[in-house]
């Protein structure tokens, strides 16, 4: 009964062009074409990156619907390559990056970081191994026993058993602490009290969390997973280290540190040019009508 109440507006409405944002959604919707309607499917991060490939039958509803999507909407250049694996045409993808409304940012002034020796890291998002949490944590125990004094706060990894455990096992209680999800208003403000965010991913469509530290003249070390090679610049605009490194991390956080006022003021002055050139909320919605007139014509 439900499949067929939220069919009924589609049909009654019958839309020029039915955008669909997640790909495992595919599969419930296709039917919209027999009824003339164009079909744009988006294209991100967990649907695409991994899940295809730990179920075969998500890899073949791919294979079989993904030639009738009329066109697709990417998030980045590296997401496009990974579903062209699953027939979807290159002729037919379009990256749009995602945007920010740098209005709600405070991004004209950079935000301060907490005065005193110890070097405050954080990181953004759920406790899935895709974020390479415990090469992350194998990296702090490497600072630790470098005696380089840090506190490095996972937003989000709240009550993650393994985690916690891998902590205790490191003898990392101290250094490290677990928070629960917060609001987008405390992310901003978490982010402008550090001194580094940490992006340890093994694989990113194009994390969001990024482009809001470097709207808010906040340094960045990420790993050069996905699409992120496409938005920092290693050295100019933030840092990258590659997958699964912890040690290459660790040697990088020190580096960081390190940085002169001024270093740190080029590279997040570079960091913020790169947001307002191609990550703006007006590029995203230009990006995103220019798609949705191609399908129409």
């Amino acid at each position: 009964m439900y499949d067929r109440v939220k069919c009924y507006p589609v049909l009654w409405y019958k839309p020029d062009i039915f955008h669909i944002q997640w790909a495992k959604g595919l599969s419930e919707w296709v039917w919209v074409k027999e009824f003339g309607t164009k079909l744009v499917l988006s294209l991100r991060g967990a649907h695409i990156n991994y899940s295809p490939v730990a179920d075969q039958n998500l890899a073949d509803m791919y294979n079989t619907y993904f030639p009738k999507v009329d066109a697709f909407h990417a998030v980045s250049k590296a997401i496009a390559t990974e579903a062209r694996k699953y027939n979807a045409s290159h002729e037919k993808i379009k990256v749009v990056y995602s945007g920010l409304d740098l209005n709600t940012m405070s991004s004209s002034e950079p935000v301060k970081s907490k005065k005193g020796k110890t070097f405050n890291l954080i990181s953004i998002g759920r406790p899935h191994w895709i974020k390479g949490y415990v090469y992350a944590l194998d990296a702090c125990k490497l600072l630790k026993d470098n005696d380089f004094d840090f506190k490095y706060t996972i937003v989000g990894g709240k009550n993650d058993i393994e985690l916690a455990y891998q902590i205790h096992d490191l003898g990392l209680d101290d250094d490290i602490e677990l928070c629960e999800n917060i609001s987008f208003s405390e992310v901003i403000d978490v982010i402008g009290k550090s001194d580094l965010l940490l992006l340890p991913s093994l694989e990113e469509g194009l994390a969001n969390v990024v482009l809001e530290a470097m709207a808010l003249h906040k340094l960045v070390l990420s790993t050069n997973c996905g699409g992120m090679p496409e938005i920092i610049k290693d050295g100019q605009n933030g840092f990258l280290v590659p997958i699964r490194k912890p040690k290459a991390m660790a040697e990088k956080i020190i580096e960081i540190s390190n940085l002169t006022e001024t270093q740190k003021s080029t590279i997040t002055n570079e960091a913020l040019k790169t947001i307002q050139s191609g990550h703006t909320t007006e590029h995203m919605i230009n990006g995103m009508l220019q798609l949705y007139q191609k399908v129409l014509k």
